[in-house]
């Protein structure tokens, strides 16, 4: 009997308690009234998506350090917690979960910075391309130029 999806949203619950070694893969927490994430500790292996929106979570050197073991962790919610109004709360979080794909909801980080990373290549290759393209076409004009003095002056 292996549990790998676990949901239990809007029950006012305030402690978790997963067998150990936990096999969940995704928890759904959210609409609780959860404030710590210690009790969490059995599923860091295992969990791949985390759901703790609007709960009571308020500490965020608390999190980032438990967090720091979630070693498979893709996906993240917590949006709605007073914690989220911090102002490095997102930075804090991506940098204690490098595995994160998504925080609340949204592409994290890594994902941003790969597609960046891609876009300034186009554009570095679409840069070089029209200066190739200029080049040519201003040797195109200077060639006409020069055909034009030599019948004007000849």
């Amino acid at each position: 009997n292996k549990i790998s999806i676990l949901q239990a949203y809007d029950n006012h619950i305030t402690d978790v308690f997963l067998p150990s070694p936990s096999t969940v893969l995704h928890l759904g927490l959210g609409y609780n009234k959860i404030t710590h994430l210690n009790q969490l500790r059995q599923a860091r292996e295992s969990l791949l998506s985390l759901d703790l929106s609007f709960n009571n979570i308020t500490d965020l050197e608390h999190v980032v350090s438990e967090l720091k073991s979630f070693t498979s962790l893709r996906h993240l919610f917590l949006i709605g917690n007073p914690i989220c109004l911090l102002p490095h709360y997102y930075k804090a979080i991506r940098e204690a979960v490098p595995t994160l794909t998504l925080l609340d909801g949204v592409k994290t980080k890594k994902i941003y910075d790969d597609d960046a990373e891609a876009a300034e290549q186009k554009r570095e290759s679409e840069k070089e391309e029209s200066s190739a393209e200029d080049a040519d076409k201003a040797d195109e004009k200077s060639g006409k130029g020069e055909g034009v003095d030599e019948i004007q002056s000849g």
